[in-house]
């Protein structure tokens, strides 16, 4: 009884390990890995409107840098004024394997002042995440809370060099609001519901493999798919 009872302990004890790990460079399918130096993994974003002027809006990322030249995507990079703030901050760092490494939060972050034209005051939120070596994992959470807004976010789903598992970009605006957008250099096409009040806009990519227009080097940014 007391060896059933042992192997019963250990088989938990291991379970309980494995289930800690999460995102596994090895999960990762073979076709999005080709080409790439980081592998988009998870993205959700949600953007409600409230009412005119506020609105929030909450990150969800999961990023794989494979190797050096996707080392961009390790970089947290956030602003703050008088119509925005940052809020909920929490970063998680996992190795190739998907075991947690390094956690940071909101305290973590540096500081630094930036002016701008229509907001003079503008403080910048960053770190740069230490890698220990490639492939690594780091999982972005983060909120944005709007009071007063110039304009609103736009959605770019692929950067320079990346490939998309998964992403999502969900909005929510009252319906007598509406919402105007364009699709820049890609043809999706959002899903619209309505709630009680409300109308939903959701755009979707899955298994999307480093972009064509990677040859346009320097000019990416402006060639890169997004819905503004």
């Amino acid at each position: 009884m007391k060896k059933i009872m042992l192997v019963l302990g250990l088989t938990c004890a291991g379970c309980q390990l494995f289930a800690q790990n999460k995102f596994p460079v090895s999960a990762i399918p073979d076709s999005l890995k080709k080409g790439a130096n980081s592998v988009m993994r998870e993205e959700r974003i949600d953007f409600e409107v409230k009412a005119i002027g506020k609105a929030t809006c909450k990150y969800h990322q999961v990023v794989t840098v494979l190797n050096e030249g996707g080392k961009d995507e390790l970089k947290f990079l956030a602003p703050s004024d008088e119509f925005r703030s940052l809020e909920n901050v929490v970063i998680q760092m996992y190795d190739a394997q998907g075991k947690p490494i390094q956690k940071f939060k909101r305290s973590d972050l540096r500081t630094q002042m930036s002016g701008e034209e229509l907001v003079p005051d503008t403080k910048i939120y960053f770190l740069e995440l230490p890698p220990a070596g490639y492939p690594v994992t780091v999982q972005f959470d983060y909120e944005m809370i709007y009071n007063g807004l110039l304009f609103y976010p736009s959605y770019h789903f692929q950067s320079k060099g990346q490939s998309v598992e998964s992403s999502v970009f969900n909005v929510i605006v009252p319906a007598e609001l509406g919402l105007r957008f364009k699709a820049m250099n890609t043809t999706i096409v959002p899903t619209i519901g309505n709630l009680p009040n409300s109308k939903t806009f959701t755009w979707s990519v899955k298994n999307l493999s480093v972009g064509l227009s990677e040859e346009n080097g320097s000019n990416y940014l402006g060639n890169s798919p997004c819905i503004v």
